[in-house]
């Protein structure tokens, strides 16, 4: 997970000083406010309270009340007094929400599929630790073994991920829209409507142990290259702002 010390920060692939780098202060809200609130709790809420089951619901209710408050918390703190804990905490809710629709397409489809057959949900559960085992590995061996760039490699890193960005970000309203589509317009088929939130809440369920695996590994890759990291630093006028109410910006 160390970086090669006699390799310079300026040599590094594009990918990797990415994976050094913090949010800027300005992202904080809106990033912690739209995975937490927007892209975990407004999609869980039916699904979570509706049908009564207590197993599911105090199997999620813990973790979701803890990272609700963890998130409400981090709103409220200054950006640059929270920037190794906000990385760790989109881990925390990537592992959180990735369990969450797990758990809940599995309630799905039991109670609203019908589906009790047990070879179904050891077929589920093995599928859900392969993949996320599968995503721990890919971020490990994504940061082993790092070699420096020269100028044309990184031209090169810069084109092929510009063309990854377009295809992402169609790819990113998949799942709200099959959730959109299925819940307003498949009427016809309660059957069909159904199945498909069921493999939306699964698709879901792998974004999440994506950024939980992403993330988890970018904070201790970040804590075990310190000298390849450095924290943001508030401007002068943030300071002085800060100080007038009688506060003093902690940076870490």
């Amino acid at each position: 997970m160390k970086i090669d010390t006699e390799i310079k920060k300026e040599h590094l692939p594009t990918y990797v000083q990415e994976h050094l780098m913090f949010f800027d202060s300005l992202q904080k809200n809106g990033l912690v406010a739209g995975i937490t609130f927007a892209g975990l709790d407004v999609l869980i809420a039916v699904p979570l309270f509706y049908p009564t089951n207590s197993m599911f619901f105090w199997a999620l209710f813990p973790f979701l009340l803890f990272i609700n408050i963890w998130a409400i918390r981090l709103l409220f703190k200054n950006s640059y007094s929270i920037q190794y804990e906000l990385i760790l905490f989109i881990g925390s809710i990537g592992s959180i929400g990735s369990y969450t629709y797990y758990l809940l397409a599995l309630k799905m489809a039991y109670h609203y599929v019908n589906i009790t057959e047990p070879i179904y949900y050891f077929i589920s559960f093995a599928i859900f630790i392969i993949s996320v085992v599968s995503l721990i590995i890919y971020q490990i061996k994504k940061y082993s073994n790092i070699k420096p760039v020269n100028n044309k490699e990184r031209a090169l890193e810069e084109l092929i991920k510009a063309r990854k960005e377009k295809y992402y970000s169609v790819a990113a309203i998949f799942p709200a829209l099959g959730y959109f589509v299925a819940h307003n317009w498949i009427i016809k088929s309660d059957d069909l409507a159904l199945g498909i939130l069921v493999l939306i809440f699964y698709l879901m369920s792998f974004f999440y142990a994506y950024i939980g695996a992403k993330f988890f590994h970018r904070y201790f890759f970040m804590k075990a290259n310190p000298s390849f990291v450095h924290l943001l630093k508030p401007s002068k006028s943030e300071i002085k702002e800060m100080r007038k109410k009688g506060k003093e910006i902690i940076i870490k």
